[in-house]
């Protein structure tokens, strides 16, 4: 198993050097053993999820090692919370841990699916990602950086938020949020939990809920049982309830390019008191802040911004992300692939959490795997205390999925 992944990873292999505060990246294959190795695990880590997702939860906010971007950990023994469907077989956990400079999550499924035994699936990612071509002027990452009119560009972009600078509203220049999950300090202690779906139950329903609805797509679905497990939270634990708040997610644009969104989430829906009340209302206001969002020029805005910085010392980039983003939530929902073996062995679930960033401290992640949802949730305990909490809310992501399914087939929509 080890020496699988060796073979594996040792192209992310790097050392991490800082040269004037800019960060830079030099293979080096010496110390591959203190960054890829097997760990023990406690009976009760081996045998209950949750456990086991309590000690990542350690490793996570451990440091890596040093000088390294990355860090693979195997389990020395096979994991039972799994339900045994071959006989024989056993299931390993692998932990993988990245620094956010290695790559974001779809260049990262991409790397994923290269090493992947059936080559059928090498160069193709399909699933739930339906939110792409929303910028159709956006310039392409790799046409930015070798472009020879770049102040053309600039000029042009420039033109263009002016032109719309009327018209749309630009979440860059409103204060931070207020609310019990959005707070001026982090703790730096994080709590990760994840939901794996067995089935495919999940993922059907909301393929029913997009072809009885109109112009619906797939994060239509995923953010209104966001805001409502969100809305559970907050009437529970915060009185008042905010009435939105701003939740950045990323989204492929023209050409594969990537940039951030911000989206100002409903919560408080005049009238809400039980779970079922109002949760078609939500759904259509969800689905409007999502159109406001495709005719936004927000992202262009934050797409130079985070291209410029890519370019500054690592102090003042985090300034910089200090000032922009203010959003409470992140989520990073990834086009899924059907399931994959490497070095032929099964991969049975793949669940990632994303690193927080500036004052953001609770981050939501979604990776449709094999036609099953599979969310994780980062947490930073000085905003989610308990792991229980943090649990509730992936759970009531999915009571709401029934929920709103429930709510359109009676409506007839």
């Amino acid at each position: 198993m080890l020496s699988d992944c060796l073979q594996i990873f040792v192209c992310l292999y790097a050392i991490a050097k800082h040269v004037t505060g800019h960060r830079s990246e030099q293979q080096d294959q010496e110390n591959l053993d203190s960054s890829i190795r097997s760990i023990s695990l406690t009976q009760n880590e081996l045998h209950n999820k949750s456990d086991f997702e309590e000690r990542i939860s350690r490793i996570a906010n451990e440091s890596l090692p040093e000088f390294s971007v990355m860090e693979v950990l195997i389990s020395n023994e096979p994991v039972t919370f799994y339900d045994t469907t071959d006989e024989g077989s056993e299931t390993y956990g692998v932990i993988i841990r990245l620094h956010h400079t290695v790559g974001e999550g779809l260049n990262l499924l991409s790397f994923l699916l290269s090493i992947a035994d059936d080559q059928a699936i090498t160069n193709k990612i399909t699933g739930n990602s339906d939110v792409s071509d929303v910028y159709k002027n956006m310039p392409n990452n790799l046409n930015i950086i070798s472009s020879k009119n770049i102040l053309s560009n600039v000029v042009n972009f420039i033109s263009d938020v002016m032109k719309n600078a009327s018209v749309y509203h630009f979440s860059l220049i409103e204060p931070h949020d207020d609310n019990i999950l959005h707070k001026s300090a982090l703790s730096g202690e994080k709590i990760l939990v994840s939901r794996l779906e067995k089935n495919s139950e999940y993922f059907l329903k909301i393929k029913s809920i997009k072809s009885r609805v109109k112009q619906c797509t797939f994060s239509d679905v995923v953010h209104t049982a966001i805001s409502a497990s969100l809305w559970e939270y907050f009437n529970k634990y915060s009185k008042p309830v905010p009435r939105n708040i701003r939740m950045t997610f990323m989204a492929t644009i023209r050409n594969g390019s990537f940039c951030a969104m911000i989206q100002n989430l409903p919560i408080h829906v005049d009238g809400t008191k039980g779970p079922t009340e109002n949760l078609l209302q939500r759904f259509n206001i969800v689905k409007a802040s999502q159109k406001r969002i495709r005719q936004s020029v927000d992202a262009l805005v934050i797409y130079w911004l985070a291209y410029c910085s890519s370019f500054l010392p690592i102090p003042l980039a985090r300034v910089m992300l200090k000032l922009v983003i203010k959003s409470t939530v992140s989520l990073s929902n990834l086009p899924g692939t059907r399931a994959i073996k490497i070095n032929g062995q099964l991969v049975r679930d793949i669940v990632f959490w994303t690193p927080n960033v500036s004052l953001t401290g609770v981050g939501l992640t979604i990776l449709t795997y094999d036609n099953r949802l599979q969310v994780g949730l980062v947490a930073d305990k000085a905003l989610i205390p308990s792991r229980e909490n943090a649990e509730d809310i992936v759970q009531n992501i999915f009571k709401y999925l029934d929920l709103l399914e429930e709510e359109i087939k009676l409506n007839g929509d």
